[in-house]
């Protein structure tokens, strides 16, 4: 690997983007599974079924996002579904929305909304592509994979670990009630990790045009 691959600002940015949009995603998804099961209580097969509008919008978006790279301008593309993927933490997070809420009104948006997955690899594979030359591409690809895991594993320790902090200080650890505080701080972090994917795009990223 050479170390010339990282003088380029915009494939070292690259690296942050992505850390911080996977772990905010993934993060978002582990502590949904929790809130359907641990705190409402639903069985495998009903918190399965609430993820279902998430696969479902992702394979319809696909199919139009590399069109779009063809008409639109990749920064435009990339904006959009990082918007997509700071909403659905922010919905789970705020406490002015009860938990009995109908899953149409906040749950179902939340779950179409993780189409943000399907919007942004495109143009990520597609600036690896144009930031590197061609002998170097396929482990440029594999990196990202490697930032891509890495984020996952990170962002939700951190979630976690603040997760646990909130429930643990709040009626000394016991009871739904706290267990909704923890889960509601788990999305706080994931939503600071979409904002902060958000920031670096529009730092080193602004510029980008059509593929």
């Amino acid at each position: 690997m050479r170390m010339s691959m990282f003088r380029k600002r915009q494939f070292s940015a690259l690296f942050v983007l992505v850390g911080c949009f996977y772990a905010s995603f993934n993060g978002f998804l582990v502590f949904v599974t929790y809130f359907y099961q641990d705190y409402l209580g639903l069985d495998e097969l009903q918190a399965a079924l609430r993820f279902l509008p998430a696969g479902i919008s992702g394979l319809l978006v696909s199919f139009a996002v590399f069109p779009a790279l063809k008409h639109l301008p990749s920064f435009i593309v990339l904006f959009l579904g990082l918007l997509c993927n700071i909403l659905p933490p922010f919905l789970f997070a705020l406490p002015s929305i009860p938990p009995s809420t109908t899953y149409w009104a906040w749950g179902f948006p939340a779950m179409c909304l993780c189409m943000s997955v399907e919007i942004v690899w495109p143009v990520f594979s597609l600036l690896t592509a144009k930031s590197l030359p061609q002998e170097d591409q396929s482990l440029g690809g594999g990196l990202l994979q490697t930032v891509n895991n890495v984020g996952r594993a990170l962002g939700l320790a951190v979630a976690t670990a603040v997760q646990t902090a909130v429930t643990g200080d709040s009626d000394n650890g016991k009871g739904l009630e706290a267990n909704l505080k923890g889960l509601r701080a788990a999305q706080w972090v994931n939503f600071g990790l979409a904002a902060a994917a958000i920031l670096v795009t529009l730092t080193f990223f602004r510029g980008l045009g059509r593929a």
